[in-house]
């Protein structure tokens, strides 16, 4: 089962965002789904973003999860990235938006060999609308310290993490 999470796919986001939205109620939307799924356990993977998600499912509802495998796994920003965040938060009013989803592909998809993975973000990025776009910012702008807590928590899910060793985003911090 893939789960579009908000702001992604063939979501919708007009009521999604109209309330803050954060890692626990992206956890809470896809555990509403295995419910409605009427799956008991599961095994789960998360992607990027997704795997933070994971980790709260892991941390909230652990009689639900069996494993999880953490792809390109999220733990914490590298500084490189934060730095980039930082700015596109202080410029966000001034810079074109089809400017600013470059500006973050570069950020997360440095090297050059990897062209088609970034065209393949940017194409994935022109769906989310504004709004959800800056309600993934403020998200992302809290990694850090929400990573900090989940990690702390001692789940004890087996958790396989496959990580590419290009990745300057979060590769060291999972090392």
């Amino acid at each position: 089962v893939l789960v579009d999470l908000a702001g992604h796919g063939s979501s919708q986001t007009k009521e999604v965002f109209t309330t803050s939205f954060d890692f626990d109620l992206a956890a809470d939307q896809v555990i509403e789904v295995v419910d409605h799924l009427k799956i008991r356990r599961a095994h789960f993977m998360g992607l990027s973003l997704g795997s933070i998600i994971v980790h709260a499912i892991a941390e909230h509802y652990p009689e639900r999860i069996d494993s999880m495998v953490l792809a390109g796994a999220v733990t914490h920003l590298s500084l490189k990235t934060r730095l980039t965040f930082e700015f596109v938060d202080m410029f966000k009013r001034l810079i074109p938006f089809s400017i600013v989803k470059v500006l973050l592909a570069n950020a997360i998809i440095p090297q050059q060999k990897y062209g088609e993975s970034k065209g393949t973000f940017l194409r994935s990025a022109q769906k989310l609308t504004y709004e959800g776009f800056m309600q993934w910012m403020r998200l992302v702008a809290s990694v850090d310290s929400y990573m900090d807590r989940l990690i702390g928590a001692q789940v004890t899910t087996p958790t396989l993490y496959v990580m590419g060793e290009d990745d300057t985003m979060c590769l060291p911090k999972v090392k």
